[in-house]
């Protein structure tokens, strides 16, 4: 099924007037190793202008920490492996990003897998993207058997590839189908992400395309800001799948808007972060 941003506008509930931080929904981000920093950021920065009420962004180089506070205060950083973030920490959140600026190092890896085992079988939604997917394709049997069932994997083509190991050329003759084998392949939600976006999941038997953005978006950092989205939209109680198209679609549509505004060329990710706010609440 094709759809766009105007068709999404009426399926996001209105928030009370009476709601607080709480009810906005509480999300950690992961991330931001060495010379990364800027991923996590993107991501967080996503999440905030979405509309998530709380957001905690953990930095695998903790280096990172004093630039997101001087751009973001309301934003809650630390580093990862401080006391501050344990694992019953990250089950009392609704939304876990994992994967923006997160670094592919053994050091990487075994932080992956020490996050993704001890959210064995919980509900709260996962997104999993950049570095994240590329850890995941070496730890694909563990991360099926933890029984996680809300999980979104937002791949490239060249990640999609590894995904499958195949080659780039074969996710690009046929997207939809590779969007659906990484779904049945990962049991998640996934978006593919080209020029046109195919959001599959095997489950629920249902693919979207979506072909709303800018060629202006071909730039470093709008992945990152896509899972910070999307993320966000999990974290306000959306189910998986409904985030997933949600985020798509408000991404594409803050392109359009930026380069509406200023041009294509030269659009940054962060461009797009007054326009993700005011697409936001125009669903309401």
């Amino acid at each position: 099924m094709a759809t766009n941003y105007n068709f999404l506008k009426s399926l996001i509930p209105k928030r009370s007037k009476l709601a607080h931080k709480g009810d906005a929904g509480r999300i950690a981000l992961i991330g931001g190793n060495s010379q990364m920093h800027g991923a996590l950021m993107i991501a967080s920065l996503g999440a905030l202008r979405t509309g998530a009420g709380l957001i905690s962004s953990y930095f695998l180089d903790e280096k990172g920490i004093l630039s997101l506070n001087a751009q973001a205060p309301e934003i809650m950083s630390a580093s990862y492996n401080s006391d501050l973030v344990t694992q019953n920490k990250l089950l009392t959140m609704n939304a876990i990003v994992i994967g923006p600026g997160f670094g592919r190092d053994n050091s990487s890896f075994e932080n992956f897998q020490k996050i993704i085992l001890g959210l064995s079988s919980t509900k709260t939604s996962i997104v999993i993207d950049a570095d994240g997917l590329y850890h995941l394709k070496n730890f694909r049997d563990e991360f099926l058997r933890n029984n996680l069932s809300n999980v979104i994997l937002t791949p490239h083509v060249g990640e999609a590839a590894l995904l499958l190991n195949c080659s780039v050329s074969d996710i690009q003759k046929d997207p939809i189908n590779s969007a659906n084998k990484i779904s049945q392949l990962y049991n998640a939600t996934c978006v593919l992400k080209s020029a046109f976006t195919i959001i599959a999941n095997q489950k629920l038997n249902k693919t979207f395309i979506v072909s709303t953005g800018s060629e202006g978006m071909a730039s470093g950092g709008m992945g990152d800001l896509l899972s910070g989205i999307i993320g966000s939209f999990c974290a306000q109680k959306n189910d998986a799948f409904l985030s997933a198209i949600l985020g798509v679609c408000i991404h594409g549509q803050a392109g359009i808007e930026s380069a509406k505004q200023d041009g294509a060329i030269g659009m940054a990710a962060t461009d797009l972060l007054p326009y993700v706010r005011k697409l936001r609440n125009s669903m309401f």
